[in-house]
Formats: structure tokens, C-alpha cells, sequence
């Protein structure tokens, strides 16, 4: 199977499968920063806003920027409540439209596994970042079971259906830190985060899970209705509850940052 590209521009869409669970990992991201106040920020692969606006919600910054190829994203990001304080920009981040040595921090969320060359896109990242300053990013860690739909997929693979994801060989701990001290960037750590996921229903569980399209909605096509039965069936009987019937279990994503020389 392929390796297609999710196709992003549907903001509210985004929001109910991965948005909710960006602010989550994002706000132990911004922890693990740990970024002074007053400094100027850049969203890259902004999206619909969700980490763009914890970013302001969280961090007090001089000013904030968000990115993002998406003119559809972006509607959603600009109707969020802080979009006044917070700049919006079509731009890709293999190009990002900014002068050179521009901001404090340039971050990036769930998205360093879509740009064509992600080797591209960090060096942009440094390229607009002042001497001194954090380039960073965070990814759920694919290859090793890390992302939020991984049950569906563990399924499918049980029924000998394969779900790649475009660019997943990016994600791992050890690619995402040899990327950055690649790129040339000093002191460069690395953390993993994880977050507990929680669903009220089985039906909240898929729904969020497949109603954007995505690479487990596209294998999924191929399924007759009876395989479809088959496979609800099987992650019904495997997922795990707490107490009160909500589906729990983790997520963790990859986390690495470096300082511009």
C-alpha cells in the first residue's frame, strides 16, 4: 500500500480526530520547553490554530505567527477567539515567508512527517530563527505504536491489511534527533511524551478516529461491509475501560529541540 499524503484542509474535522489530543501533548511539550515570556513565536504547520493558541494561551508571547499550506485550516484557525492577537499566513515549510533570523522559537506539531523533505523544512525552521533561539518539535512516534488511531491499525494488520503512514520513518526517537544535530542546531535534547486518551463510547472512539480522511479510512475501503463488522467486532472485545466504560489507553509522541547557533 502506498504511502498517500493525509489530506489536511478540513479544520473542524482535524479538530474532533487529532486537534483535542495536540493541545493535550502539546501543553507537556510547552513544559518541557520551558520558553521565557515576551518572546516572538512561529507556528509551522499550524493547521486549524489548536497548538498556535495554546502557545499564546500558555507562554505570554511578544507576538505569535502561524503557517500553514491549508487556506482552509487557516478559516478555522482565524475563527478561533485568539486569532486577533495571533497572525495567520498561507506558507509551506520547505518556503516559509519570513526573513531570515525572525523569531525566538519556531515549533512545529504533529506535522515534521509531511513536508516532502523534512531536512528541508528544519533547516527553513533555523533559517528564520534568531542566533540563540529553540527550534522544536513534536511527533507522535509512529513506527513503535505511538499515534492515536494505533488500535485500528493493530487490527488491520490482523487481517493482514498494512496502513503506512507518509513519512512515519521520521517519527522514531533516534531519526527525529539525528535530523536536528544534523540541521546544525546546538544542545539538542531529546524527551518522549505520552498522554492518556480517553473515549465516552465505542462510537466516540471511531468516529473521531475515522471521520477525516486518513490512511486507516482509505485501507478501510477496501473491506466489505462484513470485514467492517469483523474488524468493530475484534476492537470491541480488545480495548481496554476503566470503571465507568470509557475507552483508555496511550498515546506518546517524540519530542526534540535545539538552539541556533
Amino acid at each position: 500500500m502506498s504511502t498517500t499524503a493525509t489530506n489536511f484542509d478540513d479544520g473542524i474535522a482535524y479538530e474532533a480526530w487529532m486537534g483535542r489530543w495536540s493541545r493535550i501533548v502539546g501543553e507537556k511539550f510547552l513544559e518541557w520547553l520551558s520558553p521565557a515570556e515576551k518572546l516572538s513565536w512561529l507556528d509551522v504547520g499550524c493547521g486549524n490554530g489548536a497548538f498556535t493558541e495554546l502557545v499564546y494561551a500558555k507562554c505570554a508571547p511578544s507576538g505569535i505567527q502561524g503557517v500553514d499550506p491549508s487556506q482552509e485550516q487557516l478559516d478555522v484557525a482565524n475563527s478561533r477567539a485568539s486569532s486577533k492577537t495571533i497572525e495567520y499566513r498561507i506558507g509551506a515549510a520547505q518556503a516559509l515567508p519570513f526573513d531570515d533570523k525572525t523569531f525566538d522559537v519556531v515549533a512545529m506539531a504533529l506535522a515534521i512527517n509531511l513536508p516532502p523533505d523534512p531536512k528541508v523544512a528544519v533547516a527553513e525552521m533555523l533559517r528564520v530563527t534568531k542566533s540563540g533561539g529553540t527550534v522544536a518539535t513534536y511527533m507522535w512516534d509512529i513506527p513503535n505504536g505511538g499515534i492515536t488511531m494505533e488500535p485500528i491499525r493493530t487490527a488491520l494488520r490482523e487481517m493482514n491489511i498494512n496502513t503506512p503512514i507518509f513519512g512515519e520513518a521520521i517519527t522514531t526517537p533516534e531519526n527525529m534527533k539525528e535530523l536536528w544535530e544534523n540541521a546544525g542546531l546546538n544542545d539538542v535534547s531529546l524527551t518522549q511524551i505520552e498522554i492518556d486518551l480517553s473515549f465516552k463510547s465505542f462510537d466516540d472512539f471511531w468516529n473521531s478516529n475515522t471521520g477525516m480522511e486518513n490512511t486507516v479510512v482509505r485501507a478501510m475501503k477496501s473491506l466489505s461491509d462484513t470485514e467492517i463488522k469483523t474488524l468493530k467486532a475484534n476492537l470491541k472485545s480488545n480495548l481496554p475501560t476503566d470503571s465507568s466504560g470509557n475507552i483508555c489507553y496511550r498515546a506518546f509522541a517524540n519530542a526534540v529541540k535545539g538552539l541556533v547557533p
